[in-house]
């Protein structure tokens, strides 16, 4: 997947092999994803990169049926949104203060979970979608970047 997408800003940015790999670690650390600088910074069209990228990956070639992998994941009896679940999380992870656990998603549902268990939600709404009319959690996104100000104490200062 690295590579389709090092390819892709050769191909589309013109870049070099090493300023292209640069600028997508760039993107990527500063955005979460490539595609979200190439968008913003370059109008590319966000289909087309996905379809170039994205779908290019073999998924058929590189994921076998795994009738018993099927079977663990279908047997599984907790999961978000259900507070069982943020709590096996939190044993799981050695962490005893829902005050040290924070939670992102695109899932309304999954955000009231994690606000309900008592961590700190974050629902990702991405541009374009309506806000929901009922806050899911304390807070709502519209880009990655905002977690920056949300959040300084979890990012390194830049100069």
């Amino acid at each position: 997947m690295s590579r389709n997408i090092d390819d892709y800003f050769k191909k589309h940015l013109g870049l070099s092999p090493d300023d292209a790999e640069r600028l997508h670690k760039d993107y990527s650390q500063q955005y979460g994803q490539a595609i979200e600088g190439l968008v913003r910074h370059h109008q590319i069209d966000a289909l087309e990169y996905n379809a170039k990228v994205d779908d290019a990956v073999p998924l058929d070639d590189l994921i076998k049926p795994n009738a018993q992998l099927r079977q663990f994941l279908e047997d599984i009896d907790t999961s978000k949104p259900h507070k069982e679940m943020f709590m096996k999380a939190m044993r799981e992870a050695g962490v005893s203060d829902v005050s040290r656990c924070y939670f992102i998603d695109d899932s309304h549902k999954n955000c009231v979970g994690a606000k309900d268990a008592g961590w700190t939600a974050i629902h990702f709404v991405e541009e374009g979608l309506a806000l929901p009319d009922t806050p899911a959690s304390q807070h709502q996104i519209r880009h990655l970047e905002e977690l920056r100000s949300l959040y300084p104490q979890f990012f390194r200062v830049r100069n």
